[in-house]
């Protein structure tokens, strides 16, 4: 029992010691007496879960408040580079329309012989031709793809007229860039995405292409008649599009899926086929001309023409 007791006498003894520890004696200068003071705790010591819920929710606050005002000004740069490019091409329009209604830019209406004040038709489509690539430069592959759609119902990058004739083009796309861009619900048939003169003398290069259409989508787009020659549609999506009759001579198309591509009648010699998928030599077998074309191992050119 004696043993017990001193045991219980010893704990007191040593929480007194450690309470201590916890407590300095200082002098109160009012009362001219010494006095105990608890000591502070030093660091992250004697800390409860409570305690860092409420740290914690006071270095969160700063935190929320910083990441939310990066994301409201991410928001805010977003929409209003959307709201320039939508203005960009609402102006583009307004100048084009504007040309074609009071400036001749056709070039159907001949201007009278002692008329020396006024831009010559040439100088007008010049004009067209600096204000689409310049518009084009600034928009987003969503948006291009609405341009070149007005280009085209605007008879300004050539057409079939009624008696199925196509027709000159007025502004050049030679250059313009329209990779990665969807034409899913696009109607470009007679179109000329290519240069506008198709008679012209023009080699291949990786670094000299009329149109660059590398990873475009055209599935099921109507491209009857189109001039897609001497263009880059490397990797381009061509699956289920209807290309009867159009000219991808000399045209790059390494990489491009064919799944399904109409091709009666179309002219790809000299065209790079070279890994191009999905196509069979069916669809070969339908073409126009195949002469100089770079075809996919295992398929053979029977219209060398």
């Amino acid at each position: 029992m004696r043993n017990h007791m001193d045991e219980n006498q010893h704990d007191k003894t040593e929480s007194k010691l450690i309470a201590m520890e916890d407590v300095r004696w200082v002098v109160n200068w009012k009362s001219k007496l010494w006095v105990p003071k608890h000591k502070r705790r030093k660091g992250f010591e004697g800390k409860t879960l409570w305690d860092w819920l409420q740290l914690f929710g006071v270095l969160a606050i700063p935190l929320v408040v910083v990441g939310a005002t990066i994301v409201w000004g991410i928001f805010q740069a977003q929409n209003s580079l959307d709201q320039q490019r939508a203005d960009t091409l609402q102006s583009y329009i307004d100048n084009i329309q504007d040309l074609l209604l009071n400036h001749n830019l056709l070039g159907d209406t001949p201007l009278p012989k002692n008329d020396t004040d006024k831009v010559t038709i040439k100088e007008v489509q010049e004009l067209a031709r600096s204000r689409t690539l310049t518009a084009l430069n600034r928009l987003d592959p969503d948006r291009k793809v609405l341009l070149v759609q007005f280009l085209f119902e605007a008879q300004l990058i050539s057409y079939k007229d009624i008696l199925a004739n196509i027709q000159q083009t007025i502004i050049d796309l030679a250059g313009v860039d329209l990779t990665s861009t969807n034409f899913t619900n696009a109607n470009l048939i007679g179109a000329n995405l290519s240069c506008a003169n198709p008679d012209a003398e023009f080699t291949y290069t990786q670094d000299k292409t009329c149109v660059n259409l590398g990873g475009a989508n055209f599935q099921v787009v109507p491209l009857e008649n189109a001039n897609l020659s001497n263009d880059n549609l490397s990797r381009a999506d061509l699956s289920y599009a209807q290309l009867d009759k159009a000219n991808l001579s000399n045209t790059l198309l390494d990489g491009a899926n064919l799944r399904d591509t109409v091709l009666d009648g179309v002219d790809l010699s000299r065209a790079d086929l070279r890994n191009a998928q999905n196509l069979t030599q069916q669809q070969l077998d339908q073409v126009f001309s195949c002469k100089g074309a770079i075809l996919p191992t295992g398929l053979t050119c029977h219209h060398n023409q």
